[in-house]
C-alpha cells in the first residue's frame, strides 16, 4: 500500500514538473502569478446591498416603474409609463441608464419582473441599481402579476396594463 501511495505522489510530482518546464519553455506560457487582476464576470453576492420590498398599495403616486423583464415580454405587457431595463446577470446597468434614473424627480423607483416566470429578476435588478448608489429603490415581490392583481391603485398605472 505504501508503495502505491509513493508511486502516485511521484507520478503527480513528475507531471507537475513536466507541465511547469513546458510552460517556461513556451514563448506564450501561462504566468504562474497573474500580472493583472482577474476579471470577475459575475457580481459577487458579498458586494450586494439590501433593497426593500414594496407592496402595491404602498407605492407613491409619483413612483417611476422599471420593468426588468426581457424586451419581448415588455412589448407584450407592462405598466404604462414603465421604463424597460432588462436584467442581465452578467452586466451591471450602464452609466446612461443610471444617469437617466438619477435625473428623475421621484420619491421612489419601483422595479418589477415579468407577469409570469422568474419574478425574482425585479429584485435582482433593484439590487444592482441600489449597489450603484441609487437611492429609494424598491422591488415588487411577485412582479407584474402582483401589480395587476392589485389593480395598480395608488399609482400612475390606474389599474391598466398595456
Amino acid at each position: 500500500m505504501k508503495k502505491l501511495i509513493l508511486e502516485a505522489i511521484c507520478l503527480v510530482a513528475v507531471g507537475a514538473l513536466l507541465g511547469i518546464v513546458t510552460n517556461v519553455c513556451r514563448s506564450d506560457g501561462i504566468p504562474l502569478v497573474a500580472s493583472i487582476p482577474y476579471e470577475i464576470l459575475v457580481p459577487c453576492p458579498m458586494d450586494r446591498v439590501a433593497v426593500n420590498e414594496i407592496v402595491p398599495d404602498k407605492i407613491p403616486k409619483d413612483a417611476v416603474f422599471i420593468d426588468a423583464s426581457d424586451p419581448e415580454i415588455f412589448k407584450q405587457r407592462h405598466v404604462p409609463g414603465a421604463l424597460p431595463m432588462p436584467y442581465d446577470d452578467l452586466a451591471d446597468p450602464t452609466e446612461a441608464e443610471l444617469a437617466s434614473i438619477r435625473a428623475l424627480k421621484t420619491s421612489a423607483v419601483v422595479v418589477y419582473g415579468p407577469i409570469e416566470g422568474d419574478f425574482n429578476v425585479g429584485r435582482q435588478q433593484a439590487t444592482d441599481l441600489a449597489a450603484q448608489g441609487l437611492p429609494r429603490i424598491y422591488y415588487v415581490k411577485d412582479g407584474l402579476k402582483a401589480l395587476t392583481d392589485f389593480g395598480c391603485e395608488g399609482t400612475d398605472c390606474k389599474g391598466e396594463v398595456q
